[in-house]
């Protein structure tokens, strides 16, 4: 009941995130996943920039 609360809570605010995870576990899932994502893309930064078009003079 208390998520099903905070959503009907989210509702009635009329604002809130696209997407809004419920629970401590959840929680802990999306913040791992987020890290990962920011790992991958560190790691992978210097090639992602070399594959950018040269500026046009």
């Amino acid at each position: 009941m208390r998520g099903v609360r905070a959503i009907i809570e989210l509702v009635d605010r009329g604002a809130g995130p696209l997407r809004q995870v419920l629970g401590s576990d959840a929680h802990a899932f999306a913040a791992a996943k987020v890290e990962a994502l920011r790992s991958d893309l560190e790691a992978g930064m210097d090639l992602a920039l070399s594959t950018d078009f040269p500026e046009s003079d």
